[in-house]
């Protein structure tokens, strides 16, 4: 299955977006989640002070933030650090 998924194109207007962190364990290097032309922003770009790692992604309230707000219909935001303590609470 995954690689019939993997050989199809994506359905005319699906998105893609790619949230990593530096402080990953399992995915090494954690930059190698950076997609060629796909929006790739790492936690700590958007929240410096970020340490969760790999285990914590799907509970982190930071990495929730971020998904809820690129679902939809529209362009996915643009984030920086502005949005940290927004994002994060």
């Amino acid at each position: 299955v995954l690689s019939r998924l993997a050989s199809e194109p994506l359905p005319a207007g699906v998105v893609m977006l790619s949230l990593w962190s530096t402080s990953d364990d399992v995915v090494l290097p954690p930059s190698s989640a950076v997609i060629a032309g796909v929006p790739s922003p790492s936690l700590q770009s958007i929240c410096a002070s970020s340490t969760v790692r790999h285990g914590g992604l799907p509970s982190d309230r930071l990495v929730q933030g971020l998904i809820a707000q690129a679902l939809g219909s529209g362009p996915l935001p643009t984030w920086t650090t502005a949005d940290s303590n927004r994002l994060s609470s």
